[in-house]
């Protein structure tokens, strides 16, 4: 969610507030991870042309994960801080529908709290200790998003979309499950209720073509301006 203020035709300022599930499996459900992560920060959207805009944002955010390898479970915090650009597109095919290429690049440093994992193996009640890290990941992105428009019965705009792409993860963890390259698809509704709130809610599944690993993403992302 975010509040903006317009400061001329072309740019917007303003400070929001994700709020991110993010569910993964890897190693056919052997290892799992289920958590939220809270991110605020302030942001820009500046309008480069007719077809092309530009957002930026930066943020600091904490997240609690729960974990689960094999028999074994349990949670921890983390804390984190990055950025990210992105440009996108707008380009009409008919007058209801259009089509939006995207690129963007983004960085993040997370710092990882040392958490306890609790399981039995065979007769034997476990708890091991797992150290806490520091983590730095980068990624960068091309998709495409078509969208269609409907008006509501009280001039309500909406634009549901579908959104295919890649993400190429150029930095990351040498411990990391993810993959260097990975395929998305997304899948969402935006709204825009009167003249000043926006409403954009999605899910998307991030790790087509790569075997053994299921990233989810659900976002809900409202904007009021004022």
């Amino acid at each position: 969610m975010g509040v903006d203020r317009r400061i001329n035709a072309d740019l917007a300022i303003g400070v929001l507030l994700n709020i991110n599930d993010l569910q993964t499996e890897s190693f056919d459900g052997n290892i799992t991870t289920d958590g939220t992560s809270y991110n605020l920060g302030p942001y820009l959207a500046y309008q480069l042309s007719p077809a092309w805009s530009l957002f930026a944002n930066a943020t600091i955010g904490t997240a609690n994960m729960e974990r689960e390898v094999l028999m074994f479970k349990g949670d921890g915090d983390s804390s984190s801080y990055g950025g990210n650009i992105n440009l996108y597109g707008d380009y009409p095919l008919t007058e209801q529908t259009h089509v939006r290429p995207k690129l963007g690049i983004n960085y993040q440093k997370e710092d990882i709290e040392d958490f306890t994992l609790k399981g039995r193996l065979a007769s034997f009640y476990l708890e091991p200790e797992i150290e806490g890290s520091r983590q730095e990941s980068g990624q960068a992105l091309a998709t495409v998003e078509l969208n269609t428009l409907f008006v509501g019965a009280g001039n309500e705009v909406y634009r549901p979309y579908v959104e295919v792409g890649t993400y190429y993860n150029y930095l990351q963890d040498k411990n990391s499950i993810y993959p260097e390259w990975q395929g998305v698809f997304r899948g969402g509704l935006r709204a825009l209720l009167g003249s000043h709130t926006q409403v954009d809610a999605s899910l998307g599944y991030e790790s087509i073509g790569v075997s053994g690993l299921d990233v989810w993403d659900i976002g809900l992302f409202v904007s009021h301006g004022f």
